[in-house]
């Protein structure tokens, strides 16, 4: 679990690059942008620049991309610390949001401890919480956009909306995909309710922030796991300068943009 004290030094080195497949934008059956971020978002205070098999705060090898939003990036990661549970989802923020989750202490909105007063397995398993199971801290030394902190969580899988898993999950079920998306909702309502049992209020309960579980993922290897979230990387060569100037400061851009994985 987190300590409150601030975490060592640490930066971004490369350990194992995979193979990357490089798309054309224009063969996409969706609008590049709803896959992948800004590459005008990796500026200095902005986005930490990211390819699959950096080794991040020297225990998080990048497998893949699982998506992004306004203030951070998220990774699937093998978390060479791990005993149990090696594949985690680490979710990199940019600087100034990093600052407001992460102040002089590590802070937790989901502290279970302060503020749940429950464990992290009542949380995931009995209340369908995802809550954070870990900080790290990213020091660059300047030279990558800024430190940064960020969040460790459990890897989850599609989006409750996903029209493709559902219609798998009532094949497999032998349900009609209307008996699927009416258990789903009572899910997502049930979990709600839960937070509000325990006076908490989400405050941005929409799709994007409802995903499925996924079971096993553990007794799997690396290269299994790569192939269930996305199989090999998709890049976007975004033809920027790596290296830009900002008020004087210098922003780094990573070589080419990692679309989110096809699950």
């Amino acid at each position: 679990m987190a300590s409150n004290n601030q975490p060592p030094p640490s930066a971004t080195t490369t350990d194992n690059t995979p193979t990357i497949n490089f798309i054309n934008p224009s063969t996409l059956p969706q609008p590049l942008h709803t896959l992948v971020e800004s590459p005008h978002l990796y500026r200095p205070f902005g986005f930490h620049p990211i390819h699959p098999g950096d080794l991040i705060a020297s225990r998080f090898l990048v497998l893949n991309k699982l998506g992004h939003g306004r203030n951070s990036t998220v990774w699937l990661c093998l978390d060479h610390q791990a005993r149990r549970r090696p594949y985690k989802a680490i979710r990199i923020f940019h600087v100034r949001a990093s600052r407001l989750h992460h102040g002089d202490e590590v802070f937790f909105i989901w502290q279970k401890n302060d503020v749940l007063g429950i464990s992290e397995k009542i949380a995931y398993e009995k209340l369908r919480l995802a809550v954070p199971l870990d900080s790290f801290y990213i020091n660059d030394g300047g030279n990558l956009n800024g430190s940064r902190g960020g969040l460790v969580y459990p890897v989850l899988g599609p989006r409750v909306d996903d029209e493709g898993y559902l219609r798998y999950l009532a094949e497999k079920s032998g349900r009609s995909i209307w008996e699927v998306k009416r258990r789903v909702c009572y899910m997502v309502a049930d979990a709600v309710e839960s937070m509000h049992g325990l006076g908490l209020c989400h405050g941005d309960v929409r799709p994007e922030n409802m995903l499925f579980e996924v079971r096993g993922l553990e007794r799997l290897g690396v290269e299994e796991v790569r192939r269930v979230y996305g199989g090999v990387p998709r890049g976007y060569k975004h033809g920027l300068p790596v290296l830009d100037g900002e008020g004087g400061l210098k922003g780094v851009r990573p070589e080419y943009l990692v679309l989110k994985a096809e699950l």
